[in-house]
């Protein structure tokens, strides 16, 4: 079988590589060797144009000075390689930000998978441009949900999402998983709140966490703990920026995005994390805390609050809520043996979640698929 998986995103994209293209590595590399897969994402600077790693072929197409061009030429070139390389299954990862629509460049069958639906939340934007794109996002995602015969959705709210735009689709949910290193954690403790994931403002809240940081500030002064904001995106001048206007630069530490043992040292030595997130297609970095033995502060919105068990596994607050989210950490940073029971309980919650498991489902997946139309 011949598998072109087209995704933006990409391990090592500057201004994104996020759990997309985590997904789409952890579950690829973990498919029969006798099965050629290539994935096509966009450029950034001084990218390979084309690498290999483990058994996938990366193709990185588009231009690359600068975010927007690079996703727009994605999606322009995208149909070329479509018809240039031979496959016999084709998986476009959808966002409405690089729209490919390659149903209309394929007799092959098409899987649509869907990490996000970015409408809804961006038509609600008090932002004219956001909420342009926002509209963009709802035309984009309507003719994709509708042409889709096939679709893969990470959580089960997306799958609602896409049941009250196209009811006859043919869907399936693969979550994502997490890395067997995690569970090996030894949970201890040093004197920093930690944030892991893209710098993306609008979608991960972090403003709304240094907010509430100055607030836990003013509360806590000699006694505060550092915050760790580890990652990387096209976000990372804005965030430096907040965080100097709030005169908090000695305390909040902007960190490289870290992977395996690295990923497993910085969140097991952590406090607790923080995951203000204002909407989240699955949200792995919460199952990875909680399988790291670690409690979760995440905003009370789909899919988090069926990823944490409230007061059980971690603490659930109002989105855009500095004040809730500095009342939780307080709360927290003052009772040790409530981070140890939410700790301990999140990680045997987090054993659900396995890369394996997930991957032969979505391979028995792509195999029903092909059956069908041979």
């Amino acid at each position: 079988m011949k598998i072109l998986h087209l995704i933006y995103d990409d391990l090592n994209n500057p201004w994104c590589g996020g759990g997309g293209a985590i997904r789409t590595y952890e579950i690829y590399r973990r498919f029969p060797k006798n099965i050629s897969i290539t994935v096509i994402t966009g450029a950034y600077p001084n990218c390979k144009r084309i690498e290999k790693k483990d058994n996938i072929n990366y193709i990185r197409i588009g231009f690359s000075p600068n975010y927007f061009l690079s996703r727009l030429s994605y999606s322009l070139f995208a149909p070329y390689y479509i018809k240039k390389i031979p496959h016999d299954l084709l998986v476009e990862d959808f966002s409405s930000h690089s729209p490919i629509f390659s149903f209309f460049y394929t007799k092959k069958p098409v899987i649509g998978l869907f990490q996000n639906i970015f409408f809804k939340y961006e038509m609600k934007n008090k932002n004219f441009l956001k909420k342009l794109q926002g509209l963009l996002s709802y035309i984009f995602e309507h003719i994709a949900i509708k042409n889709f015969k096939y679709i893969i959705a990470v959580s089960e709210t997306i799958k609602k999402e896409i049941f009250q735009i196209n009811k006859k689709t043919n869907i399936v949910i693969i979550t994502y998983g997490i890395e067997e290193i995690l569970f090996s954690s030894a949970p201890q403790e040093e004197n920093y709140i930690l944030f892991i994931g893209r710098y993306d403002i609008e979608q991960k809240g972090i403003d709304t966490l240094i907010y509430a940081y100055k607030n836990l500030a003013l509360n806590l002064k000699d006694e505060l703990p550092d915050l760790y904001i580890v990652g990387k995106g096209k976000d990372e001048n804005r965030i430096k920026k907040l965080i100097v206007s709030l005169n908090l630069e000695n305390k909040v530490k902007l960190l490289p995005p870290v992977y395996g043992e690295e990923k497993k040292r910085v969140i097991e030595n952590s406090l607790f994390v923080c995951m203000p997130s204002r909407f989240e297609s699955f949200g792995m970095v919460a199952c990875e805390v909680q399988a790291c033995g670690k409690p979760l502060i995440a905003s009370n919105i789909e899919p988090l609050n069926f990823l944490v068990i409230e007061n059980q596994t971690g603490i659930l607050v109002e989105k855009d809520n500095p004040a809730q989210l500095t009342e939780a950490m307080l709360k927290l940073i003052k009772n040790k043996n409530l981070r140890n029971f939410l700790g301990n309980n999140g990680k045997k919650w987090a054993k659900q979640f396995d890369w394996n498991i997930l991957a032969k489902k979505q391979l028995d997946y792509y195999l029903f698929i092909t059956s069908l139309t041979k």
